[in-house]
């Protein structure tokens, strides 16, 4: 039995009888800082739960023939993330890397989707929660690029 999945806010609404379900699909690791998760465009086969330490989400930014990595989000205890691996086309869309010694649970994809195909009411929940965590990620991309875009214009405006 793994302890604390109540905290997890992807779990919100299951009960201590669902989330039990969900601790036997769950797989332990432990990370060393500096240690890669995943790669963007990897295909994404598990979805990560942290549960002691810090993973960042990065993406790449290509300009002027060179490609630098930009921080996203960083997910801390009771954060979930590589929710790819449960939505088409299935692959990672971020790099993820643990900035200092991590815990982690990870969850197999094809574990996931069974448990949702014979729990449908548990699924719905599931996925409810999953689309709130896309939301919020699409939210902090959205303030990225605006912050972008305002600072190219009052640069643009300065050499007006």
């Amino acid at each position: 039995m793994i302890e604390g999945l109540e905290k997890f806010s992807i779990f919100q609404g299951l009960e201590p009888q669902e989330l039990d379900v969900i601790a036997k699909l769950c797989k332990r690791s432990k990370l060393t800082k500096g240690e890669t998760i995943f790669q963007i465009g990897e295909p994404a086969h598990s979805l990560f739960l942290v549960c002691g330490g810090k993973i960042e989400l990065r993406f790449n930014v290509t300009s002027h023939n060179a490609t630098a990595e930009i921080p996203l989000d960083i997910k801390v205890p009771g954060d979930a993330f590589g929710w790819s691996a449960i939505i088409p086309p299935y692959k990672y869309t971020l790099s993820a890397y643990a900035t200092e010694d991590s815990d982690l649970l990870q969850i197999d994809r094809d574990d996931i989707q069974s448990f949702c195909e014979a729990n449908t009411h548990l699924g719905y929940k599931f996925m409810k929660n999953t689309a709130r965590v896309i939301g919020e990620r699409f939210e902090a991309s959205q303030e990225m690029l605006v912050k972008e875009i305002q600072h190219s214009l009052k640069h643009n405006d300065s050499l007006a």
